[in-house]
């Protein structure tokens, strides 16, 4: 996991707009009266293009989808070496492109994480860590949440400085958000916070949690998994730890429905959560860490890192499809950024580095594989909640949305 010091971002507005300013807990949020849209431009492959969204300047930019499939939220991402510039997150409509809101944080050198924004599961909210590195400023991480149809923030949090979350999610009931406040500047202080997701009071913390581990919910939002095998039941506040043979701890995955585990990477397990015995593992021989993720269905585990993304089957760690970069995938792209599972199972989009400005699609039910190409490189890739297309923020500052040929 990897903080938001190692992203760079700043995002230009550039469409033309009469703008009504407002102003909430000392930041500016934009809401466009009027906006005008520029043309689609061409992408070829198996792909039709939709629309093409020009609100951002700096290149690491990045996407994600709304679950309801009606919005798209955007940003990028600065490093503490570039210039007196501060990030910006804006919401689109997805259908047509229209900048519904944005918002600008008023301290310099505030930027996002990609691994930190995060859209609450019923749409109507957003969350995301922003983290300021100016040298002269000496605050930590701030945690927002914004309502996502006008992007009014509802509460704020501020952490002491040096204190940067490492990972936050959404329960799947939205009523509460995980924090995990481990840290690669300070860790071993730190450890998980459960926060009431409509108010921002912290609800229970947990520092016995190992504090850079990745976590994830338990689908009936009872419970906490850590990447170290530490389940925290909330409730009870009891701590169970299965026991596994992997050595690689970064990433953690509940299975969908409840029984299972995903979790390491480089000897990756799947676990049985009742018995605690593994089903199956999958070795990695690649040098850094990755990450793991369940199909809706169940039936398969992804495993990405910078060379390669495998599907496997969650029964026997079987490979069903494996797709290898020749080119070591760029670290801030790599990840849950690089690969996803479409949200039917029926399609898997990988980020090809091989040509640098192709998106893969490999059909599970034919085993073909399938591609389109971008201007170039995307920094991630993101399925739109009914498996028919996908928009691609690419280094070229721009959001392609795509509808995706059967």
């Amino acid at each position: 996991m990897y903080s938001a010091t190692q992203f760079k971002q700043k995002i230009l507005l550039l469409y033309f707009c009469i703008p009504l300013a407002i102003t909430a807990c000392g930041s500016t949020i934009t809401i466009p009266i009027q906006t005008s849209t520029t043309a689609p431009t061409h992408v070829s492959g198996n792909d039709t293009l939709l629309l093409t969204y020009h609100g951002h300047a700096e290149k690491n930019t990045y996407a994600f989808w709304s679950p309801d499939g009606k919005k798209i939220l955007s940003f990028g991402a600065i490093d503490e070496q570039s210039a007196d510039t501060t990030s910006t997150l804006e919401v689109w409509d997805a259908r047509t492109g229209q900048t519904l809101w944005t918002y600008t944080p008023t301290d310099a050198k505030t930027g996002f994480s990609p691994y930190s924004v995060i859209w609450s599961p019923n749409s109507q909210f957003i969350a995301a860590s922003t983290d300021t590195h100016a040298a002269t400023t000496k605050t930590g991480a701030t945690v927002s949440v914004w309502d996502a149809q006008t992007g009014q923030i509802r509460w704020k949090k501020s952490y002491p400085f040096g204190i940067i979350p490492t990972a936050m999610i959404w329960s799947p009931n939205n009523k509460q958000i995980a924090i995990n406040t481990g840290s690669q500047c300070c860790p071993g202080k730190l450890g998980v916070e459960i926060i009431d997701a409509n108010t921002g009071a912290s609800l229970a913390y947990n520092g016995k949690i190992q504090s850079t581990a990745n976590i994830a919910w338990s689908p009936d939002s009872g419970s906490l998994a850590s990447a170290h095998g530490q389940i925290w039941h909330i409730t009870t506040n009891q701590m169970t730890t299965l026991p596994y043979t992997t050595q690689s701890f970064d990433s953690v995955a509940w299975s969908p429905d409840g029984k299972f585990l995903l979790i390491g990477t480089q000897d990756a397990q799947v676990l049985d959560i009742r018995s605690g015995k593994t089903i199956c593992a999958i070795h990695d021989s690649a040098a850094f860490p990755g990450f793991l993720a369940w199909s809706a269905d169940g039936r398969y585990g992804l495993l990405v890192d910078t060379t390669s993304a495998e599907a496997f089957n969650a029964t026997d760690c079987s490979i069903a499809y494996r797709h290898d970069n020749s080119q070591q995938m760029p670290m801030h792209i790599y990840s849950q950024l690089s690969a996803q599972w479409s949200p039917d199972t029926k399609f898997l989009a990988t980020i090809d580095s091989n040509s640098t400005t192709t998106v893969s699609i490999f059909t599970l039910a034919s085993t073909k594989s399938t591609s389109y190409t971008l201007p170039v490189l995307p920094n991630n890739i993101s399925w739109s909640p009914d498996s028919t297309m996908i928009a691609s923020a690419c280094q070229d500052g721009n959001i392609y949305v795509s509808r995706i040929a059967a």
